[in-house]
């Protein structure tokens, strides 16, 4: 698994995410997008808000926007055992 974040300077929804992530010991590449190279990857999976959360597994990708229940939910029932 890999989870990328998608997350912009200042963003309380990003940072309370990424606590909870930390808090939990899920580990994520941070996409920050102030640098051109992750604002094109955002543009490119034609992301319309952040924290966009994109988790990479071997059956394909799951696509999450912001920093919500359904997603703590996917986490706690396929990574936090």
């Amino acid at each position: 698994m890999n989870i990328d974040v998608f997350t912009k300077y200042n963003c309380p929804p990003c940072k309370f995410l990424k606590v909870w992530l930390n808090k939990n010991g899920i580990r994520y590449n941070e996409k920050p997008l102030e640098t051109k190279k992750n604002m094109n990857e955002f543009i490119e999976r034609k992301g319309s808000g952040y924290p966009l959360i994109v988790i990479k597994e071997e059956k394909g990708e799951k696509v999450f926007l912001g920093n919500t229940m359904k997603l703590k939910k996917y986490l706690r029932e396929h990574y936090l055992q």
